[in-house]
């Protein structure tokens, strides 16, 4: 898996997430939160170099400020959606949102997408 079809993934794991802190982990979006955590899960390592000097204590000005844990793995780590929403609320769209601003951050430093 490239990190093109790696941020398509985070794109349907964002959504499912979103919509179950919306209305609640209903069975369908656990099934999906079930399958697009798989897929990360599998395929992170292939990717994690792209990202990793954004949450460790490098002096790159653009690391998330005092973070030292990875956002995708706070996120994957939760075996399903139910205790995954079981964090708070703001502190789960946190990490979607430095899930995304990585991903932007990797773009611009010209890491190969596809």
């Amino acid at each position: 898996m490239n990190l093109h079809d790696f941020r398509e993934a985070h794109l349907d794991l964002r959504r499912i997430v979103n919509d179950a802190i919306a209305y609640g982990p209903d069975p369908s979006l656990c099934a999906r939160f079930r399958t697009c955590r798989a897929v990360m899960q599998a395929n992170y390592g292939l990717v994690r170099s792209a990202f990793g000097m954004y949450w460790t204590t490098s002096d790159d000005p653009r690391r998330f400020p005092t973070q030292h844990s990875d956002p995708f793995e706070r996120i994957l780590s939760a075996p399903d959606l139910p205790r995954l929403l079981s964090r708070d609320a703001n502190s789960i769209r946190r990490d979607l949102d430095d899930m995304t601003t990585a991903f932007e951050w990797a773009e611009e430093a010209r890491v190969p997408i596809a």
